[in-house]
This record gives structure tokens, C-alpha cells and sequence, in this order.
């Protein structure tokens, strides 16, 4: 039997190491009453990560990370939610005085580098890996799904565990045991994103009916033209509804004499 890991909120903590870090850790209403969880990631394009790092477990066996989550998904299918799992060995110092070709600072640098490409990922977003419950949050009007991930340890007794998000705000916290979800309804994403698809074509369906020019959806679009911008908004102000949600506007032609331009919307 493998030993059992929980999600513990308040020992995560933002991964200094990533410079886009946006969320939060606080109290919400979930179905199962009020939850301290870690919201993390943006509707735009910040990579977020929480970390936490697990002391003295025991070698050679298996374990398993458990934990739930609601959102996590974006409509345009773009979004990105990873759990990596892997040796915890020590950082790099900042201002470290050692010199490049030092045999124990490559032999630190080799050890960081090993346990990182021998990581676990687990690739969480859609139903890429499959969660172990996947119920209905009436709350939020999305999937509640719990996962178990297991490692071994081999003979290494610290591992670090990372949780990561980009393009979609996800909510992550401690499971309850699998009797407290018996009466929710189950849910797969695939249903979920069935019926959130009829409900966005749906809406445009309704947004074209009463704007005669039509619609545009660019929600989350990268545009590198500001020619193209220029287009956009003449048709907008021709009377096309255009959909510019988190869109990232950088242009980097036709702007001669001046420096490039990044917006975001």
C-alpha cells in the first residue's frame, strides 16, 4: 500500500524561482464548506508556481499525492496546469564565489540538474491524466475533481513537490475522504466541456443575432501587427463586436522611430 501525502495549503509557497507568480492563499465556500486553499495562474498569460518541499520521508517507497481542485480551464483550450514531483536537492546560492569549473559546485550543479530531468510531471488540465473523483460544483458551476499522484522515493528521503498553472485560474486544496463526494453528481471534463460549449455558442449565437456586423472572438489572441490592431478597430467602430479578452497586443512592425509596444487587454 502506498503511504498517502495531503495537500497542506499552508505549506506551499510561491516558487521565488518564477518571476510571473499571481494568486493568492485564502478561504473560500466550496460544496464541502469553507476551504483554505491556494488560488494561483491568471486568465492572461502568467506562469504561476507554488512549492513545497517534504522532509525525512522514507526510502524505497511508494507514495501518493492527494489533493483536489476546481477551474483550472480556459475556452480557448490553451490553458496549462502541471504537478511536478522530484528530489529535493539544494539550490543554487546567489553570489556564488566559486569558480565555474569548481568540481564541487559542477557536481551540485550536475545533482540539481539529474533530479529535475528525473521528475515526475503529471499533466492535470482537461482529462490528460485521470483524477480518482470528478464530481459537479454547483458553487462555481464546474468540475470539483480529486487526484492522486504517486513517486517513489528510491533512496532519497527530501522531494519537492510544484504545482503550476498558466492561462486559467485554478483552486487547489485538501481532499476530503471519498465518502464526502458519494452524493454530488459525477461530472467528467469531457461532459463539462460539452456543456460549456453549448452554453458559448449559445451566446454568440445570441451576440450576432442583435449586432448585424457580427462578432469576432480574439479572447486570449497574440497580435504582433499593429496594422492588424488598426483593422480591428476600424471594424469595431464599423459596429463588429470584438472579443479582445487577454489578448496580448505587442506589436513589432510598422513602428519605425519608436520602441515596441505591449498591451494587455
Amino acid at each position: 500500500m502506498s503511504k498517502v501525502i495531503n495537500f497542506n495549503t499552508r505549506d506551499f509557497v510561491f516558487d521565488t524561482n518564477c518571476k510571473s507568480n499571481e494568486g493568492f492563499r485564502g478561504f473560500v465556500t466550496t460544496p464541502n464548506g469553507n476551504e483554505e486553499i491556494w488560488e494561483i495562474g491568471n486568465w492572461n498569460w502568467n506562469w504561476t508556481q507554488i512549492i513545497t518541499v517534504l522532509y525525512g520521508l522514507e526510502p524505497d517507497t511508494d507514495y501518493v499525492f492527494r489533493f483536489a481542485m476546481t477551474l483550472g480551464h480556459n475556452d480557448d483550450n490553451k490553458e496549462e496546469s502541471l504537478v511536478n514531483i522530484f528530489r529535493a536537492v539544494p539550490d543554487a546560492v546567489p553570489g556564488d564565489a566559486r569558480a565555474e569549473d569548481d568540481p564541487e559546485r559542477i557536481r551540485e550543479e550536475m545533482a540539481r540538474r539529474k533530479a529535475w530531468d528525473e521528475r515526475y510531471t503529471y499533466c492535470i488540465r482537461q482529462s490528460r491524466f485521470k483524477p480518482v473523483i470528478s464530481k459537479r460544483d454547483t458553487e462555481q458551476d464546474t468540475m470539483l475533481r480529486v487526484f492522486e499522484l504517486p513517486f517513489h522515493t528510491d533512496s532519497c528521503t527530501d522531494w519537492k513537490i510544484m504545482i503550476v498553472s498558466q492561462h486559467a485560474v485554478a483552486r487547489f486544496f485538501r481532499a476530503k475522504d471519498n465518502e464526502a463526494y458519494a452524493d454530488m453528481e459525477d461530472l467528467s471534463y469531457e461532459q463539462w466541456r460539452e456543456a460549456r460549449t453549448k452554453t458559448l455558442n449559445a451566446e454568440r449565437e445570441a451576440e450576432f443575432a442583435g449586432n448585424p456586423k457580427g462578432m469576432l472572438n480574439l479572447a486570449g489572441a497574440r497580435i504582433t501587427s499593429k496594422s492588424q490592431f488598426d483593422k480591428l478597430v476600424q471594424l469595431a467602430a464599423e459596429g463588429m463586436n470584438i472579443n479582445l479578452s487577454g489578448a496580448d497586443l505587442e506589436f513589432d512592425d510598422e513602428d519605425e522611430g519608436e520602441d515596441d509596444e505591449s498591451v494587455e487587454v
